[in-house]
């Protein structure tokens, strides 16, 4: 059996190492972000574009906006895990493991859905891109 003192080690590494994911996934993220939305221009042209690829590109903007945001709430689950599980709650943590490993759970979720929503973001970029070339090509 699984003493406390240990169990409690390994939640605070758990948790650290889930806070540091989402930190490199955001950083990913916003960056990708940044990139798309300053090179739009070259990859579609605005004022010659169809409806359907603008729309394609906004999708695009918002999936990957939204990535943003729910890598960035990621890090503040991951930081609340951590302060629980090192902070003046400690003992209380050890008596509710049970209860954080659904805290665990919500929060890999956050991760999954935000990498979902960037996957999605990227696809949607592909689409443009595509469309851009068909059109560019029938002219």
């Amino acid at each position: 059996m699984v003493d406390d003192a240990e169990a409690l080690r390994s939640a605070v590494q758990m948790a650290t190492e889930i806070k540091d994911l989402a930190k490199t996934l955001v950083g990913i993220y916003t960056g990708t972000f940044a990139f798309i939305v300053v090179f739009s221009e070259k990859v579609i042209d605005i004022k010659h574009a169809t409806k359907g690829a603008k729309n394609c590109m906004l999708i695009c903007w918002s999936l990957m906006f939204i990535a943003t945001l729910t890598g960035l709430s990621s890090i503040s689950l991951s930081s609340t895990l951590l302060g629980v599980t090192t902070g003046t709650f400690r003992a209380q943590t050890i008596a509710l493991m049970d209860k954080w490993v659904f805290l665990y759970f919500i929060t890999g979720q956050v991760i999954a859905s935000a990498n979902i929503l960037f996957g999605g973001g990227l696809m949607f970029l592909l689409i443009v891109a595509i469309k851009t070339l068909r059109s560019e090509g029938k002219e």
